[in-house]
């Protein structure tokens, strides 16, 4: 699956309020990742992030901290959560905290990781005091 680019523009009129924007995730992602970008520093503007999947469970919320979140099976930015990535229509949180006269452009940039085979290398041959060693396994 391509890489999806959503500009978006914030109204004034959205100031305080929070709500979503669809993207599209279909069957063998294992990883989403959402950036975005707008104007920030010295014009005072902030805009919140959150993340909902196709089931509209809410994943995670990282206000205005971070410019990058991302989500998957076994790992997830702080404050999110780990999930597997269903098809279905997930939704971008906004929080249009501080939005200027003129309103806002956002853009938001949805990167998708595909399932991809692997090949795990370890030894999973131990000897504990369980058996004929003499440490214990931490439980």
């Amino acid at each position: 699956m391509k890489n999806h680019v959503i500009d978006h523009h914030i109204p004034k009129s959205a100031e305080g309020t929070y709500y979503t924007i669809p993207f599209r995730a279909t069957w063998g992602l294992e990883r989403i990742s959402v950036t975005y970008s707008y104007e920030r520093g010295h014009a005072g503007n902030v805009v919140d992030l959150g993340l909902m999947d196709g089931k509209k469970n809410f994943l995670g919320w990282s206000g205005s901290d971070k410019t990058t979140v991302f989500v998957g099976p076994n790992s997830a930015t702080p404050g999110y959560l780990m999930t597997d990535i269903a098809a279905g229509d997930w939704q971008i949180i906004i929080g249009a905290y501080k939005i200027p006269d003129e309103g806002l452009p956002v853009r938001y940039e949805i990167s998708y990781t595909q399932e991809c085979p692997r090949w795990l290398t370890g030894d999973l041959h131990i000897h504990s005091n369980a058996s004929d060693g003499q440490h214990d396994i931490p439980t």
